[in-house]
């Protein structure tokens, strides 16, 4: 079932051209939204450095030049940090946006357009996003309590090295996925059979539970997602891409593994479709075997 949903989601996203190129319109947005404040600091901070620009961390003189230069141009930086203020939940409202839309988009029976399902289920998928996201902030609180007081009780600077260089992170990371797969079926739900997103809460934490393989399916999409998002990275560290020319063809081998990851959005939302879809078919099928009448 999970190969099937993988490479029907493949599928049925390559008919759906204009979704990916909405995505990616969108993302590039935001990103010029966040790339242009942090472009005018840089520039800031550029024009008030000395002549020659020095190693601003080879001495301390140096390093004082640097602070000193940091509170001439604070309000460039500051209107970075305000960007974030509001760019960032943007990005969170629209991920649920696109959530709903596509879920809609991908119904088996009565599919519909992407607005239609942004404008019928977005506060509902808001709702439960809070939810997840109260359910998210309690679990990595836990998790920080927890290895605060391990770090207090252990001893030797090798074990806590490991608690929070490697363990802490993983257990954040792993808590973080799981609560996302969690989300993501929740959605599926509330989407596919219209309730209400309580209803979905307990629904998407006890899908993964009884389907073992969706969990297969989620790390199958968020292998493809992980490599496409730190490809372009790998790209930088290994061309630089230091000259004018080498720039552009940096940026566009950066749009087009951004168009990639678009995709992949849209296949994955797709996929989780026809495995719940799928999953219920055979939870119906099995209740008519066992009550024919």
């Amino acid at each position: 079932m999970v190969l099937r949903s993988f490479t029907e989601g493949i599928r049925n996203t390559a008919r759906r051209p204009k979704l990916i190129l909405l995505l990616w319109l969108t993302g590039l947005v935001i990103a010029a939204l966040l790339a242009i404040p942090a472009t005018f600091a840089i520039e800031a901070f550029a024009h008030v450095l000395p002549e020659g620009n020095p190693d601003i961390w080879k001495t301390p003189l140096h390093q004082t030049v640097f602070w000193e230069l940091l509170i001439q141009i604070r309000s460039a930086f500051g209107a970075t940090f305000l960007s974030l203020l509001w760019v960032l939940p943007l990005v969170w409202i629209w991920k649920v946006a696109y959530a709903v839309g596509l879920y809609h988009t991908f119904r088996p029976e009565t599919p519909g357009a992407f607005r239609e399902g942004v404008a019928r289920y977005w506060s509902k998928g808001m709702a439960l996003s809070i939810r997840f996201l109260i359910l998210s902030i309690g679990t990595q609180l836990f998790l920080i309590i927890v290895s605060m007081v391990l770090g207090f009780t252990i001893q030797g600077e090798r074990a806590l090295f490991w608690l929070f260089a490697v363990i802490w992170p993983i257990l954040a990371i792993s808590a973080y996925a799981l609560l996302a797969l969690f989300q993501d079926y929740a959605r599926v739900a509330m989407v596919l059979e219209d309730i209400s997103p309580k209803v979905a809460f307990r629904n998407g934490l006890r899908f993964p539970f009884r389907y073992g393989n969706a969990s297969k399916l989620f790390l199958l999409w968020f292998a493809i997602m992980l490599f496409v998002g730190v490809l372009p990275n790998i790209l930088e560290l290994r061309f630089g891409f230091a000259s004018p020319t080498a720039s552009w063809i940096g940026f566009l081998l950066t749009q087009i593994l951004l168009f990639i990851r678009a995709g992949a959005i849209v296949g994955w939302h797709n996929s989780n479709v026809v495995f719940y879809t799928a999953a219920r078919f055979y939870d119906e099928a099995e209740q008519t075997k066992q009550n024919p009448n």
